[in-house]
């Protein structure tokens, strides 16, 4: 008999030893892999199809636009601080741009060839100088209900000037920046736009004995053509 408030103890051998309970099972860590996996790539199928079905709605907001133009180019600086003063004329320029324009939103990659005649100091009077600038930039636009779009640019890319004749100024290659402003008139009906902009490249001129740095001014009309994508 068992006196009250004791626990019985089982009826054990001496000597035999109890087998310890099962440990509870737990998930295999491969199962838990493979779940996750499975999880990682139900989402990704998920968030693929959602931004496939968006797609379209996307595309409709943007448009590949192709421009060119052309027109005249000024140098803002002198190369020299003493006298007699030393730049250059007044000369031309041609340029085209490619991009993805939203209705506000825009990025583009440019080209620009300019020319110019120095004068002044003997190392660039007379001489004639070629400026290639090739970057690109980020454009903001606000349409209005008139057809007109007022745009303002900032971008960053290099500037190459290279003399034409046989003087002692050495090409040169340096980075520079890009900003502007401009309107631009998309014809009604059509995918053609008219462009007048102004343009400004800073960088430094130190070659030739000058260092000192530049900003060159391009101001151009233009035409561009917009394809749906």
């Amino acid at each position: 008999m068992t006196e009250p408030g004791t626990l019985r103890r089982p009826n054990v051998p001496v000597g035999r030893v109890v087998p310890a309970a099962p440990a509870p099972a737990w998930p295999d860590n491969r199962i838990l892999m493979e779940e996750g996996m499975s999880c990682r790539v139900g989402g990704g199928i998920a968030l693929a199809a959602a931004l496939a079905a968006a797609g379209p709605a996307l595309a409709q907001r943007r448009s590949l636009v192709v421009e060119a133009v052309g027109g005249g180019y000024s140098p803002l600086e002198n190369l020299t601080t003493t006298a007699p003063a030393s730049d250059f004329k007044t000369g031309f320029n041609l340029g085209g741009q490619v991009g993805m324009q939203g209705k506000h939103l825009g990025v583009y990659g440019d080209f620009t060839f300019a020319r110019a005649m120095g004068r002044g100091d003997p190392e660039i009077a007379g001489f004639e100088f070629n400026r290639y600038f090739y970057g690109a930039h980020v454009e903001l636009r606000q349409p209005t209900a008139s057809g007109l779009t007022p745009f303002v640019l900032g971008g960053a890319g290099g500037i190459t000037v290279s003399e034409t004749g046989t003087g002692t100024v050495p090409s040169f290659t340096k980075g520079a920046g890009l900003f502007g402003a401009g309107l631009g008139y998309l014809i009604p009906k059509s995918r053609v736009e008219l462009l007048a902009e102004g343009r400004g490249v800073a960088y430094k001129f130190d070659a030739g004995g000058f260092n000192r740095g530049q900003v060159d001014m391009t101001y151009s009309l233009g035409i561009g053509y917009r394809f749906r994508t």
